[in-house]
């Protein structure tokens, strides 16, 4: 299950998960799942997970 959502993850913030939305109807359900996950989360938290996905994809 860790793998599935650290996919979802990097999905959502390399923009993958917006591209998919297209095909298949329920990255529209996960990008708001994820979207209320980390609106309710502690700033602080919320800056981390950013941070930590965002600096998987500078090459």
């Amino acid at each position: 299950m860790a793998d599935s959502t650290d996919k979802l993850l990097r999905d959502y913030f390399s923009g993958r998960l917006k591209l998919m939305q297209k095909i298949n109807p329920q990255c529209t359900r996960d990008i708001v799942d994820i979207t209320f996950c980390l609106s309710v989360i502690k700033p602080e938290h919320k800056q981390a997970i950013t941070k930590y996905y965002s600096d998987k994809f500078i090459t």
